[in-house]
């Protein structure tokens, strides 16, 4: 049983011969959050100091004492998050020792909330029945900005995590991970089951703007609800290099704006990395009242691929350009979308649009990349009236692709989508013929 902080008291933590922090109690805990805050005096700080090689530990379970109710404080008092900004960030380690941290409550003005607000790595620490809310960007359960190291075995438990006006880069665990350049750091084996919500741009279940190397074996369960653009089960816009093994059970509600992409998807709402999507699952639905949406992937640019990946929710939309594993493929791409199928029912509910694929609903002008060995069993229902382009693989293939691109052995079964008009791409099996042996070859 966790120890309840009284909202007041502060104590200096342990500090071993290699100089690193033990912290046992919810005191101790505010101790830290003061020192790294600059709110302690040189008395007391008492000569204590933290570098980037200080690895701060948590020894117990602890409560910061919070309670709310619908995000409105009960008891307890509000949470500072740890590092106020980029220059004032916790720079160390810390290490969570696979304790929880619950009772935490953050409603501020501004940005940067969570347990932290501005952190280098975390790892092996739990947040839960917590509540973190700003009106800026960069909130998170775990950190609002991670801006180096990694955040390894890390997981939000029913804490919810908003931005209530038009916040971007807010997610489950965290809401910005590196900067646009960064490249090193990753994200690996975190949950989050805590909702997520803001009205701004790049809001995911694992990371809201992500900018690392690596996202690999997390898992989304959270309802992830978005207003704006960029939203996705484990991260809302991704910049980095890759996204693997990695699962979302939860709903994905995306924008609300029908003259612009808002860009939704189990995985990812963005794809703008420089590598893969591989060996991911989405089985939870995409339901966005904008356009460009997919199962996987809203959008797909540059030179990534989407390898190995599985879609069993519905993806449905209201402005076209949805499709059961990628939304779009940009412009002028070498994109690879491969090895790949989709269970889930895609639906267009309005009238007056273009572009619905089983697989993908539209690959805009100059593509060079391949599309292979994928097939789709999810049925395509049209709501609306004169919808065009609309594929059981895919949607809408620009005639400016080129010569060199390859588009093979991508399949659909027979009787999932009426009114097709664009089946060029793709072959209709029966579900007989789609389970013999020399189909599998």
């Amino acid at each position: 049983k966790a120890d309840i902080w009284d909202g007041t008291s502060k104590s200096k933590p342990t500090v071993d011969e290699s100089k690193n922090w033990h912290i046992y109690t919810p005191e101790e805990m505010k101790y830290f959050e003061e020192f790294v805050n600059g709110k302690l005096t040189d008395e007391e700080k008492e000569g204590l100091e933290i570098t980037d090689s200080t690895i701060v530990y948590l020894e117990n379970d602890i409560d910061m004492g919070a309670r709310q109710e619908n995000g409105v404080l009960t008891s307890g008092i509000v949470w500072d998050p740890i590092g106020v900004d980029n220059a004032g960030k916790f720079t160390g380690t810390f290490e969570g020792n696979n304790h929880t941290i619950k009772g935490i409550y953050v409603k501020k003005d501004g940005k940067f909330a969570g347990i932290f607000g501005n952190s280098d790595t975390i790892q092996n620490l739990t947040i839960s029945d917590s509540y973190i809310e700003v009106t800026g960007n960069g909130a998170g359960g775990i950190v609002g900005v991670l801006r180096e190291g990694n955040i390894v075995n890390c997981h939000n438990v029913n804490t919810r995590v908003s931005s209530s006006e038009n916040g971007n880069n807010v997610g489950g665990i965290v809401g910005q991970f590196g900067t646009q350049n960064f490249a090193e750091g990753n994200i690996i084996n975190c949950t989050n089951t805590g909702n997520v919500e803001s009205n701004g741009h790049s809001i995911g279940g694992t990371a809201g703007l992500f900018a690392g190397k690596k996202i690999e074996d997390c898992v989304n369960k959270g309802v992830i609800t978005n207003r704006g653009i960029s939203t996705g089960g484990i991260s809302g816009q991704f910049q980095g290099g890759e996204i693997q093994f990695c699962i979302n059970i939860g709903t994905i509600y995306g924008g609300i704006y029908n003259d612009i992409n808002t860009y939704s998807g189990g995985i990812v709402g963005q794809f703008l990395g420089k590598k893969m999507i591989e060996n991911c699952v989405n089985n939870g639905n995409v339901l966005n009242k904008g356009n460009t949406n997919g199962g996987i992937c809203g959008f797909l640019a540059s030179n990534s691929s989407i390898i190995k990946s599985i879609n069993t929710g519905t993806i449905q939309g209201k402005g076209g350009f949805e499709g059961g594993i990628c939304g779009a493929i940009g412009d002028n791409s070498s994109a690879i979308i491969k090895n790949c199928y989709s269970l889930g029912d895609v639906i267009e509910e309005a009238s007056n649009v273009a572009e619905i694929g089983g697989i993908i609903a539209t690959i805009n002008k100059g593509f060079s990349g391949t599309i292979s060995n994928n097939y789709n069993l999810g049925r395509i229902i049209i709501k609306g009236q004169n919808v065009k382009d609309i594929g059981g693989v895919i949607g809408y293939l620009s005639t400016a692709t080129t010569e060199s691109a390859t588009i093979k052995n991508n399949y659909y079964k027979q009787g999932i989508v009426e009114n097709a008009d664009n089946n060029n791409y793709g072959e209709s099996k029966t579900e007989a013929e789609m389970k013999t042996e020399e189909f599998l070859a």
